[in-house]
């Protein structure tokens, strides 16, 4: 998908560019706030008895993969080898693809991870055990996502010389899981913390 934010970026308009980006925006948080959503619908089987152990297992799951992400640690994120479709481009139009790139990495768990933070924000759905905060809290990260390629388009791919931008963007992915892992700590110290107070 990457491969064609370059063209957009460069040769369209930018209201077509703004309105490809809002098309995926959109499917992706369409996408990840359903599964929010579900993920705290199917936690509310944890309302029987105490939560606060499953939001300290939580908690420590995710400083254990952030340790990972981090450098700090040997492992790699759990994740499909999948990249979305390329051929939507060409099945669906630019509009068509968009959108289902958008629903497709919104959904997290079909296509590769760079980091943990997925992971532990899917987790800290279904620990919530309520559909609203569970959309909110996967919702925001399909929110990042399509913030994520507006500032790859705005400032990163334009920037990029020759380089074709798949190879340009792959050049930051060791930042990219330096600086999820450090979202994933501070979701995790949050929820560790919470646990002591339930």
């Amino acid at each position: 998908m990457i491969g064609v934010i370059r063209p957009l970026v460069k040769e369209s308009k930018k209201d077509k560019w703004l309105r490809f980006v809002g098309v995926y925006g959109f499917g992706a948080l369409l996408s990840s706030a359903t599964l929010g959503a579900s993920a705290g619908a199917a936690g509310t089987v944890l309302a029987a008895g105490p939560r606060w152990p499953a939001v300290a297992l939580v908690g420590s799951l995710g400083l254990l993969l952030a340790a990972g992400d981090l450098g700090m640690a040997r492992g790699r994120t759990i994740s499909a080898r999948r990249q979305t479709c390329p051929t939507w481009f060409r099945l669906f139009g630019p509009t068509g693809a968009w959108w289902f790139w958008g629903l497709d990495l919104g959904l997290g768990f079909s296509t590769i991870r760079v980091a943990s933070s997925y992971w532990i924000s899917l987790a800290m759905a279904f620990v919530l055990g309520s559909a609203v905060l569970g959309a909110v809290v996967l919702g925001a990260y399909g929110t990042g996502l399509a913030l994520n390629l507006v500032i790859a388009g705005l400032f990163l791919i334009p920037n990029e010389g020759n380089t074709p931008a798949n190879v340009h963007a792959v050049g930051y992915r060791g930042r990219f899981r330096k600086a999820l892992g450090a979202v994933t700590v501070v979701l995790s110290v949050l929820l560790l913390l919470s646990s002591r107070v339930s």
